[in-house]
């Protein structure tokens, strides 16, 4: 059966819990690509292709139990304050970038540096990601730092 389509176009931005109860954010897109993106950690566990295929690796011995990092996918790796795991939110509010569409599927997340964070990285920032799930499967992720 065909798509119409005005469904062509149509994405899909699931917020749920994940292994072990930790939220996740799951993005699809209507030919069947797919990403699932853990806030613990702000990491990419999953993206697959049109046929359902995994495209990243994720470690049989990944617990997704906090404090350990989540072993494969796409971590986010950022020194000092932000090299541990930490939940990062969904971000309500994001400033405009080139990525948004309507043909995409995206979540914005923030992780905020904290009173604790200032006691070992003298610097306040505030670091955003943009995971976008393209009409034809394509993963994009968009970091910004600000400080």
């Amino acid at each position: 059966m065909a798509v119409p389509p005005e469904k062509r176009e149509m994405v899909n931005v699931e917020h749920c819990k994940g292994i072990n109860g930790l939220d996740k954010v799951v993005l699809r897109e209507v030919r069947g690509c797919s990403a699932e993106v853990y806030l613990y950690g702000g990491q990419v566990t999953s993206w697959k292709n049109v046929h359902g295929e995994e495209l990243l690796f994720v470690s049989s011995k990944a617990n997704f139990k906090p404090p350990n990092a989540i072993r494969g996918g796409i971590p986010i790796c950022f020194p000092h304050v932000f090299s541990s795991p930490r939940f990062w939110s969904i971000d309500n509010d994001p400033p405009p970038l080139a990525t948004s569409s309507t043909n995409k599927a995206f979540v914005d997340l923030i992780l905020m540096h904290s009173e604790e964070d200032f006691k070992i990285w003298p610097y306040r920032c505030e670091f955003r990601l943009r995971v976008t799930l393209g009409p034809g499967g394509d993963l994009m992720l968009t970091s910004r730092i600000l400080l």
